[in-house]
């Protein structure tokens, strides 16, 4: 993928919480462009839980249906209260 800011040396590396949410990141913007397509955030979402080839967009299931209600509860909240910087 070419993401080399952290080195795993060990497994135990990974629940160190910087490794993990850097490499979680590194996954979903390697999913974004999954096979050199840019992907909709709903091929993300699957391709994330199941694996980029077990992914069926014609298939809704019930996380995304969740999923899809907490991205318009943000939304709504982020339009009323501003967007938050926390740098």
């Amino acid at each position: 993928m070419g993401y080399r800011a952290y080195r795993v040396d060990y497994m135990e590396d990974l629940t160190n919480p910087f490794v993990s949410m850097y490499f979680g990141a590194a996954y979903l913007a390697w999913l974004s462009e999954y096979e050199g397509r840019e992907r909709s955030l709903q091929f993300i979402f699957h391709g994330y839980i199941s694996g980029p080839k077990n992914v069926h967009l014609e298939e809704t299931c019930p996380e995304w249906l969740k999923f899809e209600q907490i991205l318009a509860r943000y939304e709504r909240t982020k339009s009323r209260e501003g967007s938050c910087n926390i740098i």
